[in-house]
């Protein structure tokens, strides 16, 4: 199990690799989970990543039940955006 600096300190070396670009073409994703969560967070975009039976999914339409580790809010050039992982 990891602490919570643990997981910041992850979530903060994935948001280096995430670019403008992704993060422009993400602006238009309308999932119920990742409006409702867009308006709960004030950000502009959800990066979404989680693990379902060993494979590893990124950005899905629709969102696992599970429980979402949450990041602190980033900002690239005006886009605020959090990252949610979780273990489905």
């Amino acid at each position: 199990m990891k602490t919570q600096e643990e997981f910041d300190n992850m979530m903060a070396k994935m948001a280096k690799n995430i670019d403008e670009e992704f993060l422009t073409k993400s602006l238009a994703t309308a999932g119920r989970d990742t409006k409702e969560q867009k308006q709960t967070h004030d950000i502009d975009v959800c990066v979404v990543y989680y693990t379902s039976q060993g494979l590893f999914m990124g950005n899905p339409v629709h969102w696992c039940a599970a429980d979402y580790y949450i990041s602190e809010k980033f900002e690239t050039n005006g886009i605020r955006w959090k990252i949610f992982f979780g273990d489905c």
